[in-house]
């Protein structure tokens, strides 16, 4: 027995999922949690006998300053290495979501490309540092789309953006700043 879905009929039950799966975000990403040191985290940097380090947003080093003293490099939440952001991920994408998800995170990567497609835009790719994910950002901030064409293939790199989703094989960021 076949039943007839009327195209008004089907449009408010896509918007009743839709609504039914943003409940679930927001429910699963809590803005309001700023401890993004989770036992996942410490338990990597335990891991590889590393000490847990402070977040200081304010300080910046003598070689970030002497290479490029333009951009504002404070401005984020979190900085990891995308190896320790890849485990937590392949771990438990839900986890990674909670901890990244909507934060501004500062890492360091390996330019590899860029791309202009007519419908998706510039994208610049990256490949991760010893971590099974990848980056890519598909906005910029406008002295980093000028400087896009200054780096080269293969060359290390800091990007601060926002974490905006987990695409296959790529964490997709948002409003990059990159510098070197």
């Amino acid at each position: 027995m076949k039943v007839k879905i009327s195209r008004s009929q089907k449009i408010w039950l896509i918007l009743a999922i839709s609504f039914w799966v943003i409940v679930c975000i927001i429910g699963i990403v809590n803005p309001e949690n700023k401890d993004y040191k989770t036992d996942d985290i410490q338990s990597n940097q335990q891991r590889e006998n590393k000490p847990m380090q402070e977040d200081n947003k304010n300080e910046k080093t003598n070689i970030e300053t002497q290479q490029n003293p333009v951009i504002n490099t404070s401005n984020y939440d979190i900085e990891i290495s995308t190896k320790e952001m890849s485990e937590i991920y392949y771990n438990n994408e839900l986890n990674g979501n909670k901890q990244f998800f909507g934060k501004r995170i500062k890492t360091q990567v390996i330019f590899d490309e860029t791309s202009n497609g007519s419908l998706s835009g510039l994208i610049a790719y990256f490949k991760g540092i010893d971590s099974i994910y990848n980056i890519h950002c598909t906005s910029f901030t406008e002295e980093t789309k000028s400087d896009l064409s200054t780096l080269n293939r293969n060359e290390m790199v800091n990007v601060i953006g926002e974490v905006d989703e987990l695409i296959g094989s790529s964490i997709k960021f948002k409003d990059c700043k990159i510098y070197k």
